[in-house]
């Protein structure tokens, strides 16, 4: 399939090449996300009881983390918005009075591309109480897209996901994952001329037209971070609420 698709690929002009590229990415993204925590989480097994017996309310950590490679671009978020974000996960979880955050962990860098950098430990040393036996483990990262338009226009897309583990750091196990993932559009000109229409941030490419829209007072890529890295929070706390109320 994977030959199929470049083939066809490469028939096309490139501008629709390009299009085509940013379609089929923004088709993955409104898909169900299956959770890739495992990858940041060193030798960390699933519970043996699958699904795992949980009480609630269910009394945990919350510690956010993203690795070093996600740092330093114009779409990385600010600590302010990092600390946002863990709060916007927190009240979002223990809004379904089947959760008590206890603590919230510092949030966390990883090494690299974060693989495998978080060890049973490791998760253990970053817990002060010792009645928090269990810790919900989130790690956001993204990646974007930039697409020339016609001048002065030019297109950016970014697509974040966020990443969830809940540890039970006595027994060493995992006891459910989770994720959410969102993508947004920021269109703005190369001239740097701002008008009534530009620089804009879009829910997906299929609204750019017929909207709706936000006009971007202000940096128009710390924009487009906020929107889409707080898009993503949203979306993993409400797969992980339709989740609890199995139990």
């Amino acid at each position: 399939m994977k030959d199929v698709v470049n083939v066809l690929l490469k028939k096309v002009h490139p501008h629709i090449r390009t299009t085509l590229i940013v379609s089929m990415l923004i088709g993955l993204s409104g898909c169900a996300a299956s959770s890739r925590i495992g990858d940041y989480l060193a030798e960390i097994p699933a519970s043996p009881a699958q699904p795992p017996q949980l009480a609630t309310p269910i009394q945990a950590g919350l510690v956010l983390a993203m690795p070093e490679t996600e740092l330093g671009g114009p779409t990385t978020p600010s600590q302010a918005l990092l600390e946002k974000l863990v709060d916007r996960i927190r009240k979002g979880l223990q809004d379904t009075q089947r959760v008590d955050i206890k603590q919230v962990v510092s949030l966390l860098t990883l090494p690299g591309e974060g693989r495998a950098a978080l060890s049973l430990s490791r998760l253990r040393e970053l817990v002060k109480d010792p009645q928090v036996q269990r810790l919900f483990v989130v790690v956001a990262t993204s990646k974007s897209a930039h697409r020339v338009l016609p001048y002065p226009l030019f297109e950016v897309q970014l697509f974040v996901r966020m990443d969830l583990a809940l540890v039970d750091l006595t027994a060493g196990h995992i006891l459910l994952t989770e994720a959410g993932q969102e993508d947004y559009d920021m269109m703005d000109r190369y001239d740097g001329v701002k008008d009534i229409l530009y620089p804009r941030i879009f829910y997906r490419t299929i609204t750019k037209w017929a909207g709706p829209f936000k006009l971007v007072d202000g940096d128009p890529y710390v924009a487009l971070s906020e929107e889409t890295f707080s898009g993503a929070a949203d979306q993993l706390v409400m797969h992980l609420r339709e989740r609890l109320n199995l139990f």
